[in-house]
């Protein structure tokens, strides 16, 4: 299995990414390639792929990091008010958590065949 390189020179220079500090970023560009091989069918590590697709996964590999990251960052809170401090948290599982990963991910992945599960992918 041969693993995307994404750096954070990449994420912050390509990708123009600024949510993630450096010493995040690592742990949450690995649990978003992993998860966008797991919905792209495996074929991010089973493939070489072409170009404009390598771009698109690698960018949907920040995008979801950031999406992680910001998840994590402030996990079960739905809204906050500081005027009188107030804060109500919510009662989220894992699916709304998938979900919000998928949305980031299909802003680049869109556009290729990686997602479609009818596409045949060999080249």
């Amino acid at each position: 299995m041969a693993w995307i390189n994404v750096d954070y020179d990449f994420y912050t220079n390509t990708f123009k990414g600024t949510v993630i500090p450096e010493s995040a970023f690592d742990r949450k560009s690995v649990e978003s390639e992993a998860f966008i091989n797991k919905i792209t069918f495996g074929r991010i590590h089973k493939y070489d792929l072409r170009p404009d697709d390598l771009k698109a996964v690698k960018l949907s590999i920040c995008a979801t990091a950031e999406a992680v990251y910001n998840l994590d960052k402030h996990r079960d809170i739905k809204s906050e008010n500081n005027d009188g401090y107030s804060v109500t948290y919510v009662d989220s599982g894992e699916s709304s958590r998938r979900l919000r990963m998928i949305e980031a991910a299909d802003i680049y992945l869109a556009d290729t065949t990686l997602r479609n599960r009818m596409a045949s992918y060999d080249y």
